[in-house]
């Protein structure tokens, strides 16, 4: 009894072995491969297209085509199934249906279609909006799609990758920044701020001060267009939008990031709808040491947009922008060997009123009312230097020329107006590989 046992328990375990392997072969043999080409419309190879095998919704695989358009999916199981197709500048194929059997392989051909051309409104070349395509005018648009993948603190670095427009930074983070435009003078740039003149008078501005927050988009039309903006527009007009309120609930963004000699960054912004009302502000703290002593840079930019719905044909639109900054002078640090106490703060603020009615399908109203005000202070609190006779000198420093050769001197160090006319420079020693040495006579 107990032998009968053992031989049923033995062929059982046998034939359930048996089963399992049949069951395995049957499911290693039951896949297949799906493999294709991507064309565009003219029957052209897309390359790099980004191809991905969809079963139920969920991506099962993905690849790219080669060279030749080629794409390839080996041992897939079988079943039904989607081909997912995406490149750029070509619509996204939305899915070619793949019935996959046993030990086959289908063979598809996808064919792309061009994509939309994105259209952009721009204004500074007409006063109004109008589609990119119908500017006769070099116009650059940075949306703020484009603004997000830049991400950068300042707005003259978006613009550096604006062709026809050099940006001139002198210093570091807070130094003076200029742009020329097709080698125009660096004010001869119309900046506008939601339609807010910004520059000062003679047509100066301060590009190191613009920080990129709360933009929504950057114009720049790249030549004269004194008939809308004035006299002042004879290189370029730079046009500044801000964000706005897009979602019926709040959002509520901060940020914050810091790096090397104390830098510190933090932005916050709160946007939304509300009925007939649209609010967003965003609020920028920024701050660092530089590397050079008594180079320390803060900027606090606020920007605020609102606007109400009064009807259909009217709207109304508040904007305001406050930008506060502070800047250590160190000055002539390598010539004097002492850095000044001196400091540069200034206070910017935009205001703009906007009321628009669409009266007719041909004939709009706007009404705007503005006000720019410039604030900017310079202090140099102490002297600072050696004492000397009643005056101050710099440290002992050494300038090298290109030939390699140098002289040794120490210079007089904030001296008063008064005095500078009657200090004379005396020099000793024979020119040499280091040069002279050059010492102040100051008078007694």
């Amino acid at each position: 009894m107990f032998q009968l046992k053992g031989r049923f328990t033995t062929q059982l375990l046998l034939l359930t072995f048996f089963i399992t392997s049949l069951g395995t072969i049957a499911r290693a043999r039951a896949t297949g491969a799906v493999e294709g080409k991507v064309v565009d419309p003219l029957g052209a190879v897309v390359p790099g297209a980004e191809t991905t095998l969809l079963q139920n919704g969920k991506a099962i695989s993905t690849t790219k085509t080669d060279s030749e358009g080629n794409f390839e999916f080996p041992a897939v199981p079988v079943g039904h199934y989607l081909i997912q197709v995406a490149a750029p500048g070509f619509a996204r194929e939305a899915g070619q249906a793949v019935n996959l059997t046993a030990g086959g392989t289908a063979h598809v051909q996808v064919t792309l279609q061009i994509g939309a051309l994105q259209q952009q409104i721009v204004v500074s070349d007409t006063g109004m909006g109008l589609p990119e395509s119908q500017v006769g005018a070099s116009v650059s648009v940075i949306d703020s799609s484009k603004l997000d993948a830049i991400n950068k603190l300042d707005l003259f670095d978006v613009l550096r990758q604006v062709p026809g427009l050099a940006v001139v930074q002198t210093g570091q983070q807070g130094g003076t920044t200029s742009i020329f435009a097709r080698g125009g003078a660096g004010d001869f740039n119309k900046v506008l701020v939601d339609g807010i003149p910004a520059n000062d008078i003679g047509g100066a501005f301060e590009f190191a001060d613009l920080a990129a927050i709360g933009v929504n988009q950057v114009e720049v039309l790249r030549g004269a267009n004194s008939v809308l903006y004035g006299a002042d527009a004879l290189g370029s007009v730079i046009q500044v939008t801000t964000r706005r309120g897009s979602t019926p609930s709040p959002q509520l963004t901060y940020a914050a990031d810091g790096g090397n000699f104390s830098t510190l960054r933090q932005d916050a912004s709160f946007g939304g709808v509300l009925h007939h009302f649209d609010y967003f502000a965003d609020f920028l703290d920024f701050q660092t040491a530089n590397s050079l002593p008594n180079s320390t840079y803060h900027n606090e930019t606020f920007s605020g947009n609102f606007g109400w719905q009064a009807n259909q044909r009217t709207n109304v639109r508040f904007t305001v922008r406050h930008t506060g900054t502070g800047l250590g002078d160190a000055n002539a640090l390598a010539f004097y060997g002492i850095p000044d106490d001196a400091f540069q703060r200034a206070q910017d603020t935009y205001l703009g009123l906007k009321v628009q009615n669409q009266t007719t399908s041909q004939w709009r109203n706007s009404v705007q009312i503005t006000s720019t005000q410039l604030r900017f202070s310079y202090d140099e609190p102490n002297q600072v230097g050696i004492p000397y006779g009643g005056n101050y000198l710099g440290d002992p420093v050494t300038i090298c020329g290109a030939n390699a050769d140098g002289c040794n001197f120490r210079v007089a160090h904030n001296l008063p107006e008064s005095l500078k006319s009657v200090v004379q420079i005396r020099t000793s020693g024979q020119m040499g590989r280091r040069g002279p040495k050059i010492q102040p006579a100051l008078p007694p």
